[in-house]
């Protein structure tokens, strides 16, 4: 359908450099602002790393799938980005009441008609439900992890006998997933900007790591990787948290206080426990 109505010429869609290369036309602030946005698109990749202890092959087989993953996904992206922009060179504005945070669907209305956003929209049922799956797939994995390591209650370690899964933690992740779609089903920008940010703060506490183990303790020599890469990436993703909503930077800081505060009683649980043990002994 898209090459048709490009072929066509609808809505003044032609081939075009405009829509990567317009120097003149953003501001800084526009684009670590539209970053922020764009992220969601790129979740995801980092789950895969949840299944290496289920995965054929290991964590080489894990490393190399998330980097595949990362890569299809950017070339999906800005592909669909591209061409999307395309429709709407000859007419850049939209209807007054016509909402800009789901311009796609104006788009997919003039590239097909009313049938066409019909299809472009029911799309979201399936890509959510996918969506949903992977995430309930990656958390419940995590929080299995964390649970055999005692930083949460050891019951979400519990491993199903037949099917071999967490099933505790599967189960706990299906209904806070259930909870927050009730709660939230009509605050999306904010759920978006809260999923943002909390992903954003865990690449940027990676890119810290990434610094400390190999340029602070590993005393390495390779600048470029180890410490200019690590380095601008986090500053970049320090100024796009900074330019985030601020309902979303409460909500996100909250929920670190929150982990923070089971980190310090966790802490303190497993520092008294080899005392209780010793007390019983004697």
């Amino acid at each position: 359908m898209l090459d048709i109505a490009l072929s066509r010429g609808v809505g003044g869609a032609h081939l075009s450099w405009s829509p990567l290369l317009q120097a003149a036309a953003p501001a800084p602030g526009a684009i670590f602002a539209a970053l922020s946005v764009a992220t969601l698109n790129f979740l995801g990749f980092d789950g895969i790393a949840t299944l290496v202890e289920e995965a054929r092959g290991g964590a080489a087989t894990v490393g190399r799938a998330t980097v595949l993953c990362l890569c299809l996904a950017t070339v999906i992206f800005v592909a669909l980005t591209y061409l999307a922009s395309l429709f709407v060179l000859g007419r850049p504005s939209f209807a007054p009441g016509e909402p800009t945070d789901a311009a796609i669907y104006g788009i997919a209305e003039r590239i097909g008609g009313p049938w066409f956003r019909f299809a472009a929209s029911s799309k979201r049922l399936f890509a959510g439900t996918a969506a949903a799956a992977a995430s309930q797939v990656a958390t419940a994995r995590l929080l299995f992890s964390m649970a055999r390591d005692g930083s949460i209650p050891r019951a979400l370690a519990h491993v199903q006998a037949r099917r071999r899964i967490p099933d505790r933690a599967i189960l706990l992740v299906g209904v806070a997933n259930l909870a927050v779609a009730l709660l939230l089903a009509h605050e999306l920008e904010l759920l978006a900007s809260l999923v943002n940010l909390d992903a954003l703060f865990g690449f940027l506490m990676l890119h810290v790591a990434v610094i400390v183990h190999h340029s602070l303790r590993g005393r390495s020599r390779d600048w470029p990787r180890h410490l200019l890469v690590p380095f601008t990436g986090l500053m970049i993703i320090a100024y796009v948290l900074i330019r985030m909503a601020t309902p979303a930077k409460i909500a996100g800081v909250g929920w670190l206080v929150i982990g923070a505060g089971m980190l310090i009683g966790s802490t303190r649980r497993s520092a008294a426990s080899p005392e209780r043990q010793d007390g019983r002994e004697g």
